[in-house]
């Protein structure tokens, strides 16, 4: 006897994604700029079941800017983050959107270092 059967192993996801970040080298100030999208576009096939990490992600926003200082051993970082999601449920294998999440991040570092080598 002879059985052949045929398994699915995985779906793939249609989706977009474009990141850009602009950074300026100083050797006292650093400014960088971080701007990112992703579209999910779905997967274009009929699927019941679908595994997967942020599978019901519509699309995701990011903009980002930090600042940076630095003297001698001294080293002192702002940062602004807003991300911006669309979340959704599956329809005939379209995403269908439900809802938006906005969230602001801000981040403060200060760090010295002992061991410089640069004069400033």
């Amino acid at each position: 006897m002879l059985f052949i059967a045929e398994q699915i192993y995985s779906i793939s996801l249609d989706v977009f994604v474009d990141f850009c970040n602009f950074v300026s080298y100083g050797s006292k100030w650093r400014v960088n700029i971080f701007a990112g999208y992703l579209k999910n576009f779905g997967t274009g096939k009929p699927s019941s079941i679908l595994y997967g990490t942020g599978t019901n992600v519509v699309d995701v926003i990011k903009t980002a800017a930090s600042v940076e200082f630095n003297y001698k051993g001294l080293n002192v970082a702002l940062e602004c983050e807003y991300s911006d999601a669309a979340y959704a449920n599956w329809f005939e294998n379209r995403l269908i959107e439900d809802y938006r999440v906005g969230n602001v991040k801000g981040v403060m570092r200060v760090s010295y270092s002992f061991n410089h080598t640069w004069n400033l």
